[in-house]
């Protein structure tokens, strides 16, 4: 057992630093491969070599080692990977019901939440995606592009005040995240709350005089096309 959790560890390693790298995962497929053949039942090892293959785009052979891995012992975040995968081949009902096992089996992880929320947005379930969101919110409101993707659903579901108030939140977190500033500034000029889009850009500027001048160039010429807008709706 020693050697197979020794084994298991280097595989690791090797696919982490391959995967960082840009590197071919072949010594970690090797690793894993092994592995399997001497320990049949090391669900960890299908499931790592799932994400070999799953790296690789050859999507069909990961289902193949995630499912392995969950027959032997269904963890959630056996599911999360198959249900990832089955997204991105499209098969989102089989996505949404893989996902749903993986928060019913892990129901702290929030990354299980969030690509349920995806999915269900791709599929056209808004109020279901918005729900899924805003629990992630609650558990992990650091995480990735959740504020964006919530904001998002909930302006096509209508409640646009909401939508500015997820994107403040977001902005007030994230203050170095120009999608996110675009994403507020696109609704309040939509809500023609001019003056705080201005505002908000003016902050924007304050923060990040290290980014690129190309990116601080548009933004200084959207700033300026804003305060027009304000002119001219003031008369000021």
């Amino acid at each position: 057992m020693e050697d197979i959790d020794r084994d298991y560890r280097e595989g690791c390693r090797s696919y982490y630093y391959q995967t960082d790298q840009g590197a071919p995962r072949t010594k970690a497929e090797e690793i894993f491969s092994s592995l399997i053949k001497k320990e049949p039942a090391h669900h960890q090892s299908y499931n790592m070599l799932g994400m070999c293959f799953m790296t690789a785009r050859e999507n069909r052979k990961a289902l193949e080692m995630f499912q392995s891995a969950i027959d032997i012992e269904p963890r959630g975040v056996y599911y999360l990977n198959k249900g990832i995968v089955l997204a991105q081949e499209q098969e989102l009902q089989k996505a949404e019901e893989a996902l749903e096992k993986a928060v019913e089996l892990d129901g702290m992880d929030p990354s299980s939440r969030y690509n349920l929320g995806i999915v269900q947005h791709f599929s056209g379930k808004l109020d279901e995606a918005i729900y899924s969101w805003n629990e992630v919110l609650t558990m992990a409101p650091n995480y990735e592009d959740l504020h964006s993707r919530l904001a998002l659903a909930l302006a096509e579901s209508g409640d646009t005040e909401e939508a500015v108030d997820v994107l403040l939140k977001g902005v007030g977190q994230f203050p170095h995240d120009t999608e996110m500033h675009i994403n507020l500034s696109r609704l309040l000029e939509n809500t023609e709350r001019f003056g705080e889009a201005v505002e908000l850009w003016e902050t924007f500027l304050e923060k990040n005089s290290h980014k690129d001048e190309t990116t601080l160039g548009k933004v200084r010429e959207h700033l300026e096309i804003i305060r027009q807008t304000t002119t001219e709706e003031t008369g000021v």
